[in-house]
């Protein structure tokens, strides 16, 4: 009998999905009809593919006889696979999925952690991630600010390093690694002069990361199933970074939305929606307004508050009223040119927020 337990997973197989995708992709758009027909059964093939997937490990997990009364799944589906099995198969949306998200402090904790490799200190992951990554940013980085001045509306502020890379980011630790990634670098290369590096230095080096993120995390990521998502973009360029509901659904209903995501039945909520799961726009609040709607904070993006706040809103966007206003993701500022029409630092949670959430 086999006393050793067996855990399946799928690795590297989202990397290949995402090249058939990929190529499925390219031929939908092809300007050749038969190209383009056989693209489009490819699309249904990987959403089929998936779905059946799902099924088959749903009727293994159950079977405690042979190999499999030792074996346990592990797979990992990006979320926008899901959203389109449930666009396919009504059942499917019955089933319970973990959704894999991180919070501040968990991303903080994943900084330390590569921190620690890096220049071998005792941390117990018990400890304040707060104080312990102040201490080691102080001691082992010294030439790296440990705060950012910014300038929003002709008023500069200051906010701490940790939260300002948060808020040029989409909360996954592959966003805040790179940023810490460069910074090492920096920090490397300005040790021996022992200056620290000065405030515009510090935001070219964060901007280039950040142009990295959203050509090659965000873009390449959701391109595959929003096909002209770069295009869409560019209809906030120039604009102000707080929109009343009312400029998006403008916006959004102006706009012919091509991909697998979308079908001529998507009302503009669905779409709207689309946009805040990808961390594309958030929600702003009145203080009054979230008392009573246990909603933690004014700013709400998926990262920070999950699905819950917009579920929670959708008839209040459609309305329009002033209880509510649309955030685009400060990630995406210097690329769009957007104005800040505000004084306030959108993403300055503070860390008694981020220490409770």
């Amino acid at each position: 009998k086999c006393e050793k337990k067996i855990l399946i997973a799928l690795d590297k197989f989202d990397t290949i999905s995402d090249d058939f995708r990929r190529n499925a992709k390219r031929e939908m758009q092809s300007s050749d009809v038969k190209t383009r027909m056989e693209g489009e059964k490819k699309g249904e093939f990987d959403r089929l593919l998936y779905r059946a997937l799902i099924m088959a490990v749903e009727k293994l997990k159950p079977m405690d006889t042979g190999i499999m009364g030792n074996a346990s799944f592990c797979i990992i589906i990006p979320q926008d696979r899901i959203d389109q099995i449930k666009m396919i198969d009504r059942d499917f949306a019955k089933k319970n999925f973990i959704g894999l998200s991180w919070d501040a402090i968990e991303l903080l904790r994943v900084i330390l952690l590569r921190l620690k490799v890096l220049y071998k200190f005792d941390y117990d992951i018990e400890e304040d991630a707060v104080d312990k990554f102040q201490e080691i940013m102080k001691k082992y980085t010294p030439t790296i600010p440990l705060s950012v001045i910014i300038e929003t509306d002709g008023v500069e502020k200051e906010i701490d390093l940790f939260q300002y890379i948060l808020r040029i980011s989409f909360w996954r630790p592959r966003d805040v690694i790179k940023y810490f990634s460069v910074l090492y670098d920096a920090n490397e290369k300005n040790a021996k002069k022992h200056k620290e590096i000065d405030m515009e230095t510090l935001k070219s080096l964060l901007n280039t990361v950040t142009e990295d993120i959203i050509e090659n995390e965000f873009y390449n990521e959701y391109d595959k199933i929003f096909f002209n998502i770069d295009e869409f973009m560019h209809q906030f360029e120039n604009g102000n970074i707080i929109l009343e509901s009312s400029e998006l659904i403008d916006i959004v209903r102006s706009f012919n939305f091509e991909g697998v995501m979308f079908g001529e039945d998507n009302e503009i909520i669905s779409k709207i929606g689309l946009l805040y799961e990808l961390g594309v726009i958030g929600l702003k609040f009145t203080s009054k307004y979230i008392k009573s709607r246990t909603i933690a904070s004014t700013l709400c993006f998926v990262f920070n508050e999950g699905m819950y706040p917009f579920n929670r809103m959708k008839l209040e966007i459609l309305k329009g009223t002033e209880n509510v206003s649309i955030v685009l993701n400060p990630i995406f500022a210097k690329r769009l040119f957007l104005h800040y029409n505000t004084t306030e630092i959108l993403g300055a949670y503070g860390w008694e927020y981020l220490r409770d959430n």
